[in-house]
């Protein structure tokens, strides 16, 4: 079974890991909160949330599962990184430790630990220039961060691959 469904903190190790991960020791530069995305930087990294009481998502026509078999796309788990926010998170990676599970979305935290919770693969963005996000987020752009200042990646975590982006 995996790490932290059971023990004496009832799931709460994941979070304990998250805010270990983060680097307690650098200051932060900026955080600025925009219509839909929140930003913050520091002189190293850039990261990004989904601004606070904003239900803006829209989920692109990228894909779908019409015309594949049942077989096909059975046994795989898509978890939103929201899951992580709302403390749903270790409930719903154990109801699917049977499964390949997928956390993705743009706020995932690149965290390799995850594969202890069950997490297969992470899939989500990375910032690839900080300036042209940080300008698409002051001026309000939602869904336009994806168009430039970042990739989409996907990490699995079983084969400990690196990063892949395109």
């Amino acid at each position: 079974m995996a790490a932290g469904f059971h023990g004496e903190g009832g799931g709460r190790e994941v979070y304990d890991r998250l805010v270990h991960s983060a680097a307690a020791d650098v200051p932060i530069d900026e955080v600025l909160i925009g219509l839909t995305w929140t930003l913050c930087r520091t002189a190293s990294s850039t990261g990004l949330a989904m601004s606070p009481g904003l239900t803006t998502r829209t989920l692109p026509s990228s894909g779908t599962l019409a015309g594949r078999s049942p077989a096909e796309v059975a046994g795989w788990v898509f978890m939103t990184a929201t899951t992580l926010i709302n403390k749903t998170f270790p409930r719903l990676a154990e109801l699917s430790r049977n499964a390949r599970l997928v956390l993705m979305g743009p706020t995932v935290p690149w965290l390799y630990d995850l594969a202890e919770y069950g997490v297969d693969y992470l899939a989500g963005v990375r910032v690839t220039d900080a300036d042209k996000l940080r300008q698409t987020v002051a001026e309000g752009g939602g869904t336009r961060i994806f168009d430039e200042g970042l990739c989409y990646c996907v990490a699995d975590l079983n084969a400990l691959q690196a990063l892949r982006c395109g």
